[in-house]
């Protein structure tokens, strides 16, 4: 038997879903016992309760019975003025009666113009920035019940007159392909606050945008195109549109060129924005970028301005590479990234390896190292690159390489567990001074069946001829011979592709994965479970990944879909059979959909399976450690008008708290976080507004919202204040070695 018990409000009361398991003839009696919670609200409670078949999990027969209860109530009213105006601070009251409860009620505001901000009081002030009808809404929360209400404001521009946008737009009427087009816009404001913001799509079918308000563009192919400028500033916007004739132009060789801003340092753990240009003449396509951070990762990041974030200080060489029809620029520098681990040792290194040498010539690599504030001696690793398992461990050594090819070596030194790396790229060359240079283009994802297009391309200098290409596609199928093809792969997988180009003895090869998936899905969402988080991301001295384990108990083979709801790149989807009696491992689940970050991560099946994740730090090829994350239901996860606690946390020099929320509802939630020190004292406490799907997480909640970091022993209390099944968890992480602990929350 299940049971649960339903709310006046229509929520199912925390603790009321049990699984009873009896034995007995149709007709014998059975009892359950429901308890209502401390503090819960007065009126007509529901109590279902339903009867399985033990053998086949059919559902035999329900039951219902209702009956009232006096309990905690209440009422709440609202102040808020109908009308106001931009840079106005404007008064929000209110109160609150309570009936039977205990304790004091706490206030929630929330003002609707699209920001996070939340005021936690019964009376506040709000100023809003921009004109517009606004709904605003309290919630108040007292135990589990709750009194919410909500009304809207009109905010005018100051000095009660309108805001007026005119804009314009510069554009050539004529053009020829392949041309670098400049696009120039502006914009006059009157009686309006803030910076405009603009916007320019092409008309060419692709989904470029330019945010900016000169910017350049090339055409591909030849055409008439209807090119659109949008100029944004708060609610007001103008708009351009014109035309532009694009034509083939005289033949020519393809010149490219090209630049790249790149900061010379940067932090551990921060962004780092790598921006590129490209310049063009007499060619018919647009420039593609390819960024590579010499970090001792395969991670390629394609587009003209990315982020990356390095999680090692040290001094990486970045590259660029710029390719249109066949041409390539390559741009090379280096950023010295600094910070590290929680300690007063210091390190910094340097790394001496000459650029071109000859093939088995032997090859000096010499290191230096500096440290401050460290005790412990320098420990030396050098790595060669060149697919060996060869390391050597001093501070100055030399290596042979066998044959031709560019290579990329690694040094690094570490001191009282502080790290410093540096790398770099040495080209062996069997004598003839010949240099190559390559690169490849493939997708990241594709189904069973679909047609994929493998590109490559190359530059040369001082070689013979022309280099030969091959590409590997990684399935044990023939490989091909050609600089740019397609392949069908028959089955789902990942799958390691390569290319390699040759000339004279020289070598160039590029290699990356590529997830095919099946094109079968599960016809619906028959069976869902969620859990906290899916990801591959990098954190403090940390690169996390989650691995997802399927369990089929059933007779028939189970069609399962994993779906990581992300806040940049949609849902992304990974698709999976489960033979009947057999488990599957779903291995870095993130990074087989192609995604680099976290999210909210549901399994849907047509049959019942079971599942469990693992969501842990990679910290090298062969070690790990991290966290199991079961999965709930929504109905099992915490609903408005429900508390969750998390105990057990702590805040200092030796431990921190991270607390995450994922909303598996199909509307948005919203959730107050308290602190708590073990002794019951309040220290603070944050809100949290999630959509459908999405995970979120604060780090250090002890020392971002309370301003401690003194805590031996806290705890926190979750209040859903709206939104269906939340999952509720915290971590609490060993400062020294990096291991997390999972604390999931308790009713």
């Amino acid at each position: 038997m299940e049971t649960n018990l339903v709310s006046p409000s229509g929520f199912i009361v925390a603790g009321s879903e049990k699984t009873y398991t009896t034995s007995g003839a149709q007709n014998d009696p059975q009892t359950v016992a429901l308890v209502l919670p401390a503090g819960a609200e007065g009126g007509t409670y529901k109590a279902k309760v339903f009867v399985f078949d033990k053998a086949s999990g059919r559902l035999e027969t329900t039951c219902e019975k209702t009956f009232t209860v006096t309990g905690c109530t209440l009422a709440c009213t609202a102040t808020v003025p109908s009308t106001g105006q931009v840079g106005q601070a404007i008064s929000f009251t209110s109160t609150a009666t309570a009936t039977g409860c205990a304790g004091a009620p706490e206030y929630f505001w929330f003002f609707g113009d699209g920001t996070t901000i939340v005021a936690q009081a019964q009376n506040t002030t709000y100023t809003y920035s921009a004109p517009g009808t606004y709904t605003w809404e309290l919630v108040v929360v007292l135990g589990n019940a709750r009194c919410v209400k909500s009304g809207t404001i009109t905010i005018s521009p100051g000095g009660g007159t309108t805001c007026t946008l005119g804009c314009n737009a510069v554009v050539p009427t004529t053009a020829t392909v392949g041309q670098t087009i400049s696009f120039q816009g502006s914009a006059t404001a009157t009686n309006c606050s803030g910076t405009p913001q603009y916007f320019w799509t092409f008309g060419d079918g692709t989904t470029a945008v330019a945010q900016a308000q000169n910017t350049t563009f090339s055409y591909p192919a030849a055409g008439t195109y209807t090119w659109e400028l949008i100029v944004v500033l708060g609610t007001t916007r103008c708009v351009r549109t014109g035309t532009i004739n694009v034509t083939s132009g005289t033949p020519s060789s393809c010149v490219l060129g090209c630049d790249a801003v790149v900061p010379t340092t940067g932090t551990v753990g921060t962004a780092i924005t790598f921006q590129g240009s490209a310049t063009t003449s007499n060619c018919s396509g647009t420039p593609e970028y390819f960024w590579r951070f010499g970090d001792g990762t395969t991670a390629v990041a394609q587009g003209r301005t990315v982020t990356a974030t390095y999680d090692l200080p040290g001094t990486y060489t970045w590259e660029l590479t710029v390719v249109v029809n066949g041409a390539l620029c390559v741009r090379r520098g280096t950023i010295t990234i600094i910070g590290g681990p929680a300690t007063g040792c210091r390190v910094g290194c340097s790394a001496v390896v000459p650029a071109v040498a000859l093939v088995n010539q032997q090859v000096q690599f010499v290191g230096g190292a500096t440290a401050t504030g460290c005790t412990g001696t320098p420990e030396y690793f050098w790595f060669f690159g060149d697919g060996t398992t060869a390391v050597a461990q001093a501070q100055n050594t030399t290596w042979r390489y066998s044959r031709p090819g560019t290579y990329t070596w690694e040094y690094m030194v570490v001191i009282d567990g502080v790290w410093c790396r540096r790398s770099g790229q040495i080209t062996i060359v069997s004598g003839a001074g010949c240099v190559l240079n390559c690169a490849a283009v493939v997708p990241a994802t594709a189904q069973v069946g679909q047609t994929v297009s493998f590109r490559g391309f190359a530059s040369w200098a001082n070689c013979s001829r022309s280099p030969a290409y091959l590409w590997d596609f990684g399935d044990r199928t023939m490989p091909s011979g050609d600089a740019t093809t397609t392949h069908v792969y028959s089955a789902p997988g990942s799958y390691e592709w390569q290319l390699t180009t040759v000339v004279d003895g020289v070598y160039c090869v590029r290699s990356g994965v590529i997830v095919v998936t099946s094109a079968a899905q599960p016809a619906a969402c028959t069976y869902s479970q969620w859990f906290q988080v899916g990801t591959q991301a990098t954190g403090i001295g940390a690169n996390w990944r989650t691995d997802v384990a399927i369990l089929n108990p059933t007779s028939a083979t189970a069609q399962v879909q994993l779906r990581l709801h992300t806040s940049t790149a949609g849902i992304k989807t990974l698709a999976t059979t489960v033979a009947a009696g057999r488990q599957v491992l779903v291995a870095n689940v993130a990074g087989q959909m192609g995604y680099n970050g976290s999210g909210g991560l549901q399994l849907c099946s047509d049959q019942p399976v079971r599942a469990n994740s693992r969501t842990y730090n990679q910290a090298s090829a062969t070690d790990t450690y991290g966290q199991y994350y079961g999965p709930y239901t929504t109905n099992q996860a915490v609903w408005a008008g429900e508390l969750a606690w998390l105990v057990g946390l702590k805040e200092n020099a030796a431990f921190r708290s991270n607390i995450a929320l994922t909303n598996t509802g199909a509307t948005p939630a919203r959730v107050a976080v308290t602190l708590f020190n073990g002794d019951g004292t309040r220290l603070g406490g944050y809100t949290e507004s999630l959509a459908a799907g999405e995970w979120k997480q604060q780090t250090r909640v002890f020392q971002k919202f309370a301003g401690r970091t003194d805590i031996g022993s806290g705890f926190a209390r979750v209040a859903v204040l709206s939104g269906t099944g939340v999952i509720v968890s915290a971590s609490v992480i060993d400062n020294k070695t990096g291991d997390a602990t999972t604390n999931p929350w308790l009713f």
